[in-house]
């Protein structure tokens, strides 16, 4: 039997070789009905025809499995202490380094899609302003091939929930959006 695989070498699942064109859930199940002639249904109702198909729905869940795990992406926490480190130190250049060449800034009062050395000096700025005391990190969640994380700032004069959406690009992650909003 043919092999292939689907995705990146991190991600990638092993399908048979007449699946590979067959990506989305509807079409593995006409896939399966064809290829079995029989409804699904009939797959659990029938002991006999259950038990000669046993093998094609554990290929069937399998490449299911397998597409969705493609889709995620980690949540990377070695990058999200760094990015809340150069934070918790007012390095404004740190962490433009991990921002994407265009990235969307949101500070008080300014708002707008800006380059790595735009947002670096406007960060420069809010820093010299807001002295960080401490960075709590609160949550993160992932959404497909990216991940959201909100944390608090707390400086001498004001408390500051800040949060950043980072997505993969070419096995490296970014951060496409970064803001500051007062708590």
């Amino acid at each position: 039997m043919a092999f292939i695989i689907i995705g990146s070498s991190n991600n990638a699942c092993k399908v048979n070789a007449n699946l590979h064109k067959f990506c989305s859930f509807p079409n593995l199940i006409n896939f399966a009905r064809h290829k079995y002639k029989v409804e699904i249904s009939e797959m659990f109702f029938n002991k006999k025809s259950f038990c000669a198909r046993v093998p094609g729905l554990l290929l069937l869940f399998l490449l299911i499995q397998g597409l969705e795990a493609k889709t995620q992406t980690s949540i990377d926490s070695v990058f999200n202490r760094q990015v809340e480190q150069a934070v918790h130190q007012a390095d404004a250049k740190k962490l433009a380094g991990f921002f994407h060449p265009q990235v969307e800034l949101i500070l008080s009062g300014y708002q707008g899609i800006y380059s790595k050395r735009q947002a670096q000096f406007m960060l420069e700025a809010f820093f010299k302003e807001n002295q960080p005391v401490a960075v709590l990190h609160e949550s993160q969640t992932a959404n497909g091939s990216s991940y959201f994380v909100l944390c608090e700032l707390k400086t001498r004069q004001q408390t500051y929930r800040f949060c950043y959406l980072v997505k993969e690009e070419n096995r490296q992650k970014f951060i496409y959006q970064f803001r500051f909003e007062k708590k």
